[in-house]
């Protein structure tokens, strides 16, 4: 509702003033509209008001329809006016007719208007910079993410990696161990046990990465006897009576 227009703005302020706390004692919900200073400055006194008003571009003489709760309405007729082309002295003499209570006022609003939108402003930049965070937040949990899945699949490749040379490494050995003693059993066939011998060393050099220097095992062809265990050093495993007649 719109209060007190077409009459006189002392009793139309008084009257709607009047209206509004018996609204309010009822325990009513009342939105009014209006321009008077009292009923503005009687929100700001008084518990159970509230001013609010709509934000207006000045620049572009346009209202933003953003609803400003707390703020009261701000008059822009001067400046309105003056965008408008109106004479500059007749807005200086308008300004001269102003009582000091009413310049005091209109300069109180103005003070928490422009708060109020320098707040809103600080408000959506600080709203902005936490979007900003956030979206940062969960981009570095990602990456984190992806980084530990592939450090994780890395460990599991070269555990699998890491497995199946041992497991080649074990059937080689078998394999010449094997032949080792099918041809101990055989007549002339020393050097062909003398090689097989060596290429094994051979492996088990290559799998221990050149450390054969200080592996045990490293035996002469003379000293090789039947009944004898052999240490495959890569399994880490001793074989028992694997030559045998």
């Amino acid at each position: 509702m719109s209060f007190g227009s077409g009459t006189d703005p002392i009793e139309g302020s008084k009257l709607a003033i009047s209206i509004l706390e018996y609204f309010h004692n009822l325990g009513a919900t009342t939105i009014s509209t209006t321009h008077y200073q009292e009923l503005k400055e009687y929100a700001l006194s008084n518990t159970g008001f509230e001013n609010a008003s709509f934000e207006f571009n000045i620049e572009t003489l346009s209202p933003t329809y953003k609803l400003l709760i707390g703020i009261p309405g701000k008059s822009n007729a001067f400046a309105i006016s003056k965008k408008l082309g109106l004479d500059n002295n007749i807005l200086k003499r308008a300004k001269s007719l102003l009582k000091k209570n009413d310049i005091n006022i209109e300069d109180l609003l103005k003070g928490i208007y422009d708060n109020k939108l320098e707040i809103e402003k600080q408000k959506e930049e600080t709203t902005k910079n936490l979007n900003q965070v956030e979206l940062l937040r969960k981009k570095l949990e990602k990456d984190y993410s992806d980084l530990e899945e592939k450090a994780n699949m890395t460990i599991i490749n070269a555990k699998n990696e890491a497995r199946d040379i041992l497991l080649d490494a074990e059937e080689n050995a078998d394999r010449i161990i094997k032949k080792m003693n099918t041809l101990s059993k055989t007549k002339n066939s020393m050097q062909e046990l003398y090689d097989l011998k060596n290429k094994l060393n051979i492996k088990i050099k290559n799998l221990t990465y050149g450390n054969s220097s200080n592996e045990k095992g490293n035996i002469n062809l003379e000293d090789v006897k039947i009944g004898m265990s052999v240490f495959v050093i890569p399994l880490n495993k001793e074989r028992n009576n694997i030559i045998s007649t």
